[in-house]
């Protein structure tokens, strides 16, 4: 609409660190997941804990991972 082309964004300084970009696949396998510990006694917050190992393929990230095993059974009600 107003004629904006993308590369009118690029500073000329960093063009050799820009990325063109690429799709992430919707699933990653996880590797190597073991829950190294549970921590059963709640702390202040009324929270318990856990330690867990992994490994991802390159380009996964682990906060997706564990956004999803923390999940609340129903997210909508607890203000997901």
């Amino acid at each position: 609409k107003e004629g904006v082309e993308p590369k009118e964004f690029m500073v000329s300084a960093r063009r050799i660190m820009s990325g063109k970009g690429e799709l992430r696949p919707i699933v990653s396998p996880v590797k190597e997941f073991v829950v190294e510990r549970i921590v059963s006694k709640e702390d202040v917050l009324n929270r318990f804990g856990a330690g867990l190992s992994f490994m991802l393929l390159r380009g996964s990230y682990a906060t997706m991972l564990l956004r999803e095993i923390m999940k609340p059974k129903d997210p909508v009600a607890s203000g997901f």
